[in-house]
């Protein structure tokens, strides 16, 4: 009967130390581009330029919105109280 070929990755031969280091690399230069995209962002906002066309690429700057979430939870235990301070 045939046997499987192990499936090797990129990685196989690299120890988990060196993994972890790879990966804090990774953030790190992840960290620093997410940085540059919001100062050039906010450059653009600064500016007023609401579109960009560029020789690869196009901008478009959307306005901020507001955003707002509940507490489920507090407010049912809001409720919860108060019914108990009706009485």
């Amino acid at each position: 009967m045939p046997r499987a070929i192990p499936i090797l990755s990129e990685f196989h031969n690299l120890s988990a130390g060196d993994l972890a280091d790879q990966l804090g690399t990774l953030k790190a230069e992840i960290a620093d581009l997410e940085a540059r995209k919001r100062t050039i962002a906010g450059e653009l906002i600064r500016r007023g330029v609401s579109e960009a066309e560029g020789a690869l690429f196009r901008s478009l700057v959307v306005a901020e919105t507001m955003v707002s979430t509940l507490d489920g939870q507090g407010i049912e235990k809001f409720r919860t109280l108060s019914r108990r301070t009706d009485v």
